[in-house]
Formats: C-alpha cells, structure tokens, sequence
C-alpha cells in the first residue's frame, strides 16, 4: 500500500466514523420514537393488519436465513480473494499460478500496425480489469520471442510481449536484452528490459470482467463497504427481533394472544340472548401449550373475528337459531364452540380455513341414505359425542345443519320449526341472484368507471334506449341490437352485436358467444380487464353503430 492509499484509508476511516456515528444515533432515536408509538397505541390498526397478513403467508424464515447466509458468505468469500490477489502478487511458486489485476489496456487488441500478431496467429490478448494468471518465470535461455512477460518498472508492474531479443554483444557482451510491447500499442516500449526486471509469465489463461470488483473491494471505499455490509447483515435482525417483541407485546395487550395463567381456566355461561362473534362468550381454553405465533393455533373466537362475510353469516344462522332454546349452554375453547343442554351434548362448531363445520350429536348410519351430505367423525376422540361433520359452504347446507339439530333437539322433547333463509341483499351466499345494480355498487373504482364510461358513450347517441335486466343492461339503437352488459365477478363482460368470425384474425381479444341462446344477437364478448381491452370495445361500439346508423349521422362521444 502506498502513502497516498494509507491517506486515503484515513481519511475514508475518518468520515465512517463520523457518518457511522450519526446513522447510528438517527437510527436509535427513530427506534425509540417507534417503540414508544406501539407501546402507546398509535400503531394498532398497522400493527393489526400486518399480524392478520403475516398469519396466511408461508414461513420463509429458514429460507431468508439461508439467502442471507449464501449472500454473506459470497460477499466475504470475494473479499478474501481480492485481499489474498493484493498480497501474493508479487510472489511465485512452482505451477501455482498469481493472479494479477490488469489495470491498462495496452494488451485488449490487435493494433493494425504489429503485423506480426496476425502472421503468427497472436490470440492470447486480454482487457482492462481481467484477472490474468502469471506463472514463475523460466530460465533466461527458456524465454522465447512473442511470450507475454511481467516486468517491473519504476515500481509499476507491466505486462507486454517479447518482439524482440537482443543477444549479448559488444556494447552488452553479459547482458541480454529484450525488447517489449503492448499489443495495443503502436511502438515498444522505451527501454529494453532485463531478465533480472522480469517477475512472471502469462500462459493465456484470464479470467474477465472480475478486475474492477476486485480493484474496488482492495481500496479503503471497499473495505468501508464490506464494514457497512456486515454491520448492516448484524443489526437488521437485532432490530427487526426487537420491533417484533414490542409488537407482540402490544396485540397480547389487546387480546390477540392468549396470556399463559389464562390457559387452566374453564367457565361455561348459560345465556338466551342473540349472540355476535364478540360478545356474551366466556372461553374455556383447552390444558395445551399454546404456540401463539402459529395460524393453525388460533383460537376460535380470534378466527371467527377475522372471518370472512359467508362464514360469518353462517355462524350467526347457527348461533341464534339455537339461542331459541331455553338454558343451552354455550362455551368457547381455543378450537371449538361447543352447546350443550343440561350437560348433554348438541352440536360443537369449529372454524378450519374459511370454513364453518358443524359437528351435530347424532349417529351417522342413521342417515346414510338421506340427502344430507356430511362425513362421519366418529372414529376421531375428539368427536365421539358429535358424529357427524358437515360443512357450511351454502344457505342449503345452512337448512340441513338446522335440520338436523331439530332432531337432535327433538330427543330432549323440544320441539322448534325451521325458520326460512330469507334471501336478503346482505346473504353473502346469494351472490349470484344480486341484480346487476347491486353487483354494481359492490364492484370496484375501474369497474365501475369502465361501465360508467360505456354508459355515457351509447346514451349520447340519438336513438339508444337503455333495456335494465335483473342480470344485463342492454343497448339497443332504434330497435337494433347493440350490446349487452353483464358483471361476472369482478369482471366487466361486454357482449357486442358483431359477428366473431369476421374479427378472427383481428387485434381484439374476444370470446365466441353465438352458440348461447342469451347471447345469439350479441355473439362477441369481451372481458374488460385493462385500459387496452376497454379502448378496442369502444372502436368496436363505433363500428356497431355507424354500421346501424343512417348515413350522414352524427353522435356525440
């Protein structure tokens, strides 16, 4: 290392300090200010969410510390070789080679002028920041014309080609010398060399473009950033472990963790009043240990907060069409609700995924060839008082598991009626007899938008009268077919009064719809889904109604 790298070297020490010193004092006080937001409530709803988000993605820790490993190892390992590069290259052994950065490109091509690199098939050039391997050089008398050599001069190492060698004579009768010269260059170099100035030989073996990180990673700014690297490697999952304490700390405050002594208690409520997922419970949690990180160990009541709008409404449905029973009982645990009448067991329900299940306590051979679906439990322990498992996933099933407690009920001879699912707005099983309107109100800003478009578009248009369907808005221009509109899930679907056979080999993306009998007189259908698939129905709308139009026409857009 010379006298201005070890300036250098100081002076780049001397600024990380100082940077060092203020990232780390922000970096403390952000934290501070952080810890004490969480601790103090202002985080909660992102607190919330991030812990509701982070409970359905997959464990990726393992993976995040392998990544980081490889990336670490990689980064040091390069370091090390850049730092063994700097020490050894000046040193030789015996068929091992040394490995030079090449710092100039006085060797990266054939200068037009050296004929004699052409004639003698000279291909072993190499660019600037290759790493080239040099070996020992052999004896003098070994040292032939046009072999690539490493020599030194004024303490700057070089490597050029023999082009020429001048035997002992009467003005050097001791002395050989060699004449030497960059590929690149277009004259030798200005003083003949000695065997004793030479260092290595170049055999034609480089490795490319490795030479600048190389390069880089030996000066003080590399060494400044391997330093950074580490500490950065070091400290992120100090703080992002301690973040993670405080976090925790505050969802057990709010209730989204169960507390160790709370684990043993086991009360149960007897109550007659109509029941909502947060309120009138008392929770029996099961003698386990609880991992409270896991998703799969959440208790019901925290699962039954979250859960989506269908399982929700079917729980309710349950819910309070067993609270018309005088004195049922009703618990919680960490995975179950459980009712029970005078002690004896009636139905238990669990959420799994976005699931309702409803275990009923009735023998399952016994309705084997009714038209319930549900699966037998019975052989599983935790089950063996409630048989039979069905699974929620529609107002039908809703009516079976009601159903079916009717005659479970009966047995304690209670008699209930079975109250009809009245097909409200709000059953979120009842999405596919929404009206187009309500779909509508429920769709998203673009959804919306695009249809808003399309609407002022056709009614601009003297003559286009607007057909409202339970299911379609349809358009139609003086008694002709123009378009029909529909919402199928998310999704605007435009059916368009064309011909699909003459757009096959067109730009438009579009479905054949002829072959349904709704859609004989709209037979194209395009699926409005980006700016792009909007703007080509537009032009296609264009085509529809200057094709119905009278000649001379004009229509506002």
């Amino acid at each position: 290392m010379t006298q201005f790298d070890l300036y250098v070297l100081i002076l780049c020490f001397i600024v990380f300090i100082l940077l060092g010193g203020l990232s780390l004092f922000i970096i403390l006080y952000i934290t501070k200010l952080s810890v004490k937001l969480i601790r103090h409530g202002v985080e909660d709803e992102k607190i919330i969410a991030q812990y509701e988000k982070n409970k359905l993605k997959k464990k990726t820790g393992i993976i995040d510390y392998i990544v980081s490993g490889v990336f670490f190892l990689a980064v040091f390992a390069f370091f090390s070789f850049s730092i063994f590069v700097n020490v050894q290259e000046d040193k030789y052994f015996e068929n091992i080679p040394t490995f030079k950065v090449v710092n100039t490109g006085s060797m990266s091509y054939k200068n037009e002028k050296n004929t004699y690199l052409t004639l003698n098939n000279l291909n072993d050039q190499f660019s600037t920041f290759d790493v080239i391997l040099t070996y020992k050089l052999p004896d003098e008398e070994d040292l032939k014309l046009y072999d690539i050599v490493v020599y030194e001069l004024n303490g700057v190492m070089v490597v050029h080609r023999i082009i020429g060698i001048e035997e002992p004579n009467d003005k050097h009768p001791d002395q050989r010398y060699f004449l030497l010269q960059g590929d690149a260059n277009d004259s030798p170099d200005r003083y003949p060399v000695l065997y004793s100035q030479m260092k290595g030989i170049y055999k034609g073996q480089n490795i490319p473009f490795i030479g600048s990180l190389i390069t880089f990673m030996q000066s003080p700014a590399g060494w400044i950033c391997i330093f950074l690297i580490i500490g950065t490697m070091i400290g992120t999952p100090i703080l992002e472990s301690y973040f993670e304490k405080e976090k925790n700390k505050r969802l057990l405050a709010l209730g989204y963790f169960n507390k160790p002594e709370q684990i043993n208690e086991t009360i149960e409520i007897i109550n007659n009043e109509e029941l909502t997922p947060n309120e009138n419970i008392v929770l029996e949690e099961d003698l386990v240990a609880i991992n409270r990180f896991d998703f799969k160990t959440r208790s019901f009541s925290e699962k039954i907060i979250t859960a989506n709008d269908k399982l929700i409404f079917a729980y309710n449905e349950i819910n309070q069409f067993l609270n018309q029973v005088e004195n049922i009982n009703i618990s919680r645990s960490s995975r179950f609700e459980t009712y029970r009448l005078r002690n004896k067991p009636i139905c238990r329900l669990q959420i799994k995924g976005k699931t309702l299940n409803v275990y009923i306590s009735l023998n399952p051979k016994l309705f084997e060839d009714s038209k319930y679906i549900f699966e037998d439990v019975s052989n599983t322990n935790a089950f063996e008082n409630y048989q039979m498992r069905l699974k929620i996933t529609s107002n039908r099933q809703i009516k079976w598991a009601k159903e079916l407690l009717i005659i479970r009920l009966k047995e304690f001879g209670i008699e209930l009626s079975l109250p009809k699912i009245v097909l409200k707005n709000d059953n979120p099983f009842n999405f596919k007899t929404r009206t187009f309107d309500q779909k509508l109100r429920k769709s998203n800003s673009t959804l919306k938008d695009y249809y808003k478009n399309l609407n002022l578009k056709l009614l601009n248009v003297n003559g286009v009268r607007l057909i409202k369907s339970k299911r379609f808005m349809t358009y139609k221009y003086k008694g002709k077919p123009i378009c029909k509109v529909q919402i199928k899930g998310k999704t605007l679907n435009v059916y368009l009064s064309l011909d699909p056979n003459k757009y096959l080999d067109s730009k438009y993306i579009f479905v054949d719809a002829s072959n349904i009998k709704t859609f004989e007189n709209y037979p194209m259908r395009m699926k409005i889904t980006s700016p792009r698939q909007f703007r080509w129905m537009m032009e296609l709308l264009d085509v529809i109604i200057s094709n119905n139009s009278n000649k001379g026409e004009v229509y506002e857009r």
